[in-house]
């Protein structure tokens, strides 16, 4: 559809359409799918937020709720669907939803009250639970996956430490007990752990690693210091660190 002649093409493909819908009383039903089509969802047991799986749902019957116009095109699309939800793992309960929700109208008068989001990487079985307690709270999450297929692939630079990044979760573990420090910093994760042995030769009270050695006896294992994630976002790494 570069070229200039291209809104001409498509405004006579429209014409024609519709002259053959409403004109000749024959209707087009739902738009014809592609030979490739091999009507692959994103599966029910995969590793998704399920908001993104109920938006599969939701998009494909309003889809057939537009498309389609007549009764039994909108019937048999509907089948149609019901099959291809079963096959890629969607429970009853969603396959036999009819229909998408309307939505709510709200009087213009009324202010809503303001509300913090955040974006925080999925985790399975957590972000749901985590989303229910903040939205109560006035903070609405927006979940991301925390392995992409860009970062996958793209490597632009050569790859550095981890503990020379910012934004790390670093994990501590003492090395006499079972006992560990974990928490997040904007820092680097070599300048946090020097600051963190820095506070137990000069007998820093306030530090909570220093309290732990000299209640116990212990040390830690400096040298073994785990990043368990990077991000250069504050919200992401609180809900990490908790």
């Amino acid at each position: 559809m570069g070229s200039p002649l291209g809104v001409l093409f498509a405004n006579m493909y429209m014409a024609h359409v519709e002259e053959k819908t409403f004109h000749h009383q024959s209707s087009p039903g739902i738009y014809a799918r592609k030979s490739t089509h091999t009507d692959r969802l994103l599966d029910f047991g995969s590793d998704h937020p399920i908001c993104h799986k109920k938006s599969v749902d939701k998009t494909l019957l309003n889809r057939a709720e537009r498309v389609c116009f007549t009764e039994p095109s909108l019937k048999e699309e509907r089948s149609r669907l019901s099959r291809i939800f079963r096959a890629n793992g969607y429970p009853n309960q969603v396959v036999k939803r009819r229909t998408v929700p309307q939505r709510r109208e709200t009087d213009r008068g009324e202010t809503q009250p303001a509300t913090t989001r955040i974006s925080i990487p999925y985790v399975s079985e957590v972000s749901e639970l985590a989303k229910r307690i903040l939205n109560k709270n006035g903070v609405t999450i927006a979940h991301r996956p925390s392995n992409t297929l860009r970062g996958a692939l793209t490597r632009v630079k050569d790859n550095e430490s981890k503990l020379n990044r910012p934004g790390p979760v670093c994990n501590i573990s003492c090395s006499d007990c079972t006992a560990s420090y974990v928490r997040e910093t904007g820092k680097q994760a070599n300048t946090r752990l020097q600051e963190h042995q820095r506070a137990v030769n000069r007998k820093d009270q306030r530090s909570v690693v220093y309290k732990h050695t000299e209640l116990h006896q212990h040390e830690f294992d400096w040298q073994g210091a785990k990043i368990l994630y990077n991000d250069n976002r504050k919200g992401s790494r609180l809900f990490l660190d908790a």
